[in-house]
């Protein structure tokens, strides 16, 4: 586990992240005070919720309303502090500044849960021989497991309610598959653990030379599957608010070989996940490649909004040890969100059907 850091440098991430985080806030507020793009249904949505109308509902929305109970949960006591309501643009996005901070707390406590894991499979060794024993360490890993189940219970109780994963409009969500989405993901996570890369690559070419023809046979499978499933959603084509947008009309669709010259790098990304989760038990790397391609191969749409989840759960898997590696990592994410928040603030353009100012985000 190595030397246990000191107590107050967890909260004093948490106060950077929270004020570093407030200063990007305040600045996308400035130059965009108005919704844009989903938030035109969403904060109207939101605050219909306020006034207290749950039952009516914009069908264009496919998301649950969770988002909107948590805006009112959170901004509701101060509304009654204040003797006003906070339902206006500023007061709910502000919720995401608070969402993003809860969210780094429950990342870490989900690490600190990786290692007690570890313990437990140490202790489970242990005690194996000991029958008394090894049933009360049982009884701590069936209560662990009970929250797992209840939830995928729930989810499909949800799924047959509802009739299908997608609520709200489902003509630009149908369910298909699209097994590029995979490759999509890998370069993904090459892209956002690009820290680690360079100290994989020799690794990566001595298997790919010791395993000579499964490397080409997996080669030669990937190239068929992007010829005959790369399947483009109309909003690729159409939406160049997206960084997607460009990537796929500057790139993947102006020049169709580029699609097949990334599949070793696909590979790549592949290799790199393998790294990440390689330690992990054999059922544990099972359901995650079972999870990411339920997670993203039914999608048509190439967004990079479905990746962070699976991202999230690979990296984490992977704790390093070297504080100049973390720092180095730190400093690569605050430059990509700083060029994200260059290019929204002053890349802006005009659309023919709308008096709007657009902008480009993720």
């Amino acid at each position: 586990m190595g030397t246990p850091q000191p107590s107050f440098i967890f909260p004093l991430v948490i106060l950077t992240f929270t004020a570093v985080s407030y200063v990007f806030f305040v600045v996308v507020y400035t130059v965009q005070p108005t919704p844009f793009i989903d938030e035109i249904f969403h904060i109207p949505q939101a605050q219909k919720y306020c006034e207290g109308s749950f039952l009516e509902w914009d069908p264009k929305i496919t998301t649950l309303p969770g988002l909107y109970l948590f805006s009112i949960g959170l901004n509701g006591p101060v509304s009654w502090v204040l003797g006003h309501q906070l339902c206006d643009v500023f007061s709910l996005r502000i919720t995401n500044l608070v969402a993003a901070a809860f969210m780094l707390f429950t990342l870490h406590k989900l690490l600190i849960h990786l290692h007690k894991d570890k313990a437990l499979m140490k202790k489970l060794k242990k005690t194996a021989a000991k029958p008394y024993r090894l049933a009360e360490v049982l009884v701590d890993v069936m209560a662990d497991c009970f929250s797992y189940g209840l939830v995928l219970a729930c989810f499909l109780v949800f799924v047959m309610y509802n009739g299908s994963i997608v609520v709200g409009d489902r003509s630009a969500h149908e369910a298909t598959v699209h097994l590029p989405q995979l490759g999509y993901f890998f370069l993904f996570f090459i892209i956002f653990s690009l820290p680690y890369a360079p100290s994989h690559v020799r690794p990566f070419i001595k298997l790919c030379r010791r395993h000579l023809a499964l490397a080409v046979a997996v080669l030669v499978v990937s190239v068929m599957v992007v010829h005959s499933n790369t399947l483009v959603h109309p909003y690729l084509l159409a939406d160049n608010r997206h960084l997607t947008f460009y990537l796929w009309n500057k790139l993947y669709g102006r020049f169709s070989v580029i699609r097949y010259l990334m599949v070793p790098v696909y590979m790549f990304g592949a290799y790199m996940v393998h790294t990440f989760i390689q330690h992990r038990s054999f059922v544990f790397k099972a359901l995650f490649v079972a999870c990411l391609a339920a997670s993203v191969v039914p999608h048509k749409l190439l967004e990079f909004r479905y990746f962070i989840i699976p991202f999230l759960l690979a990296r984490m898997q992977n704790v390093s040890r070297n504080w100049w590696q973390l720092w180095i990592e730190t400093l690569y994410f605050l430059l990509i969100n700083t060029l994200t928040l260059y290019l929204f603030v002053s890349k802006t353009f005009m659309w023919d059907d709308s008096p709007e100012l657009q902008r480009i985000i993720w």
